[in-house]
């Protein structure tokens, strides 16, 4: 990272909630609804709860770290062992960026750009992320927090108009599918809570976060934001659509921006709008993923010049996106891959580092 640039615990809290909500707010009813049904509604509050749980340890570990997370493996695990630690991460952000990637260009090109072609929106998706990942921390700080409230205000409001319509009996009655079902999918739902880990990256570019509990309440309300989210999301869409619906698509929620009318008449397409609102948010999370993916390469390899190396990624992920690929097959494929080794990684590679720190610190003493 980066840390020659300095953002607040304000500007650090909605940088990650974009991360965490940007994705998640199309996906999460259709998780939800197809493991548990209408139970997905307790399935996202023990996620909800479970992500906080997740926060406070990724905060314990910034905490026992202190310093730069990928100049401190590097220096406690020796070259070796950081280059395999390295390529964990390496292929868990190659991923993730596929994959949203993916996402992005099937749902605009069904939505707003039917007559576009795939390769078109995703060249502009790249080189937008690219350009905007390659700027400062600083830099991409003022941007979330200038999109901050006229993203996400319009965007509660449009889900929360969707409370009119809503049909009880396709959320009620609860606590009927039993307790492994609920476990599982709040499971699955807590996966999109992973991009949490990225605080062990950013934590050095804060100012004041190795003594300021303000930064540690700044992220641990996001994650509750994100909770608060998706929880409405998913009230709003299995509401309208009920079970069958809601899980019909994975995008399921797009089907109901549709079907909101916003008062005045004076917005006919309420898809777009959501759409052209979720694409400003859409770039935090892939500019994200390049920026890593570049941090660590650079800390792997020696390379200095940032610009080959994000021209790569993005020539390499360009090539892959582009292909047709089966969106509901990578969402699986992409999903066994978090849920049995991303998401355990992000919690046993920092664990073993400050293990193996702690171990070299009382040999050398």
């Amino acid at each position: 990272m980066f840390t020659n640039c300095k953002i607040s615990d304000r500007q650090l809290k909605k940088m990650l909630l974009f991360d965490l909500i940007s994705i998640s707010i199309l996906i999460i009813p259709c998780i939800a609804a197809r493991g548990a049904g209408k139970d997905g509604l307790l399935a996202i509050i023990a996620a909800g709860a479970a992500a906080v749980c997740y926060g406070l340890m990724m905060l314990c570990f910034c905490k026992q770290i202190k310093i730069d997370y990928i100049s401190y493996s590097q220096n406690t695990l020796g070259k070796f062992f950081f280059f395999l630690f390295g390529l964990f991460y390496l292929v868990k952000f190659f991923c993730s960026a596929v994959f949203v990637l993916s996402l992005f260009t099937s749902v605009i090109h069904e939505t707003l750009l039917a007559n576009t072609d795939n390769r078109v929106i995703l060249f502009w998706l790249l080189l937008v992320s690219v350009y905007y990942a390659s700027k400062m921390m600083e830099v991409r700080a003022r941007i979330a927090e200038l999109l901050y409230y006229p993203v996400l205000i319009p965007l509660l409001l449009l889900f929360l108009l969707g409370f009119f319509k809503i049909s009880p009996a396709n959320l009620l009655p609860l606590a009927i599918t039993g307790t492994t079902p609920v476990l599982k999918t709040g499971y699955a739902v807590l996966l999109t809570f992973s991009a949490a880990e990225l605080i062990l990256f950013a934590t050095p570019s804060v100012s004041g976060a190795d003594e300021n509990n303000k930064f540690r309440r700044k992220v641990i309300q996001a994650i509750i934001l994100a909770s608060v989210f998706n929880l409405v999301v998913f009230v709003v869409v299995t509401g309208l659509l009920g079970v069958s619906g809601a899980s019909s698509r994975l995008w399921s929620t797009i089907s109901v921006m549709q079907m909101i009318e916003i008062p005045g008449g004076f917005v006919h397409r309420q898809d777009a709008l959501m759409l052209s609102l979720w694409l400003s948010s859409i770039f935090t999370i892939t500019s994200t993923l390049f920026y890593y993916l570049c941090h660590v390469t650079k800390s792997m390899t020696g390379i200095t010049k940032q610009r080959y190396i994000m021209g790569a990624y993005a020539a390499v992920l360009f090539l892959i996106a582009m292909r047709p690929l089966n969106l509901e097959a990578l969402a699986y494929y992409f999903g066994k891959y978090i849920a049995f080794i991303g998401f355990p990684q992000s919690i046993l590679l920092p664990l073993l580092v400050i293990l193996v720190g702690r171990f070299r610190k009382e040999a050398d003493t």
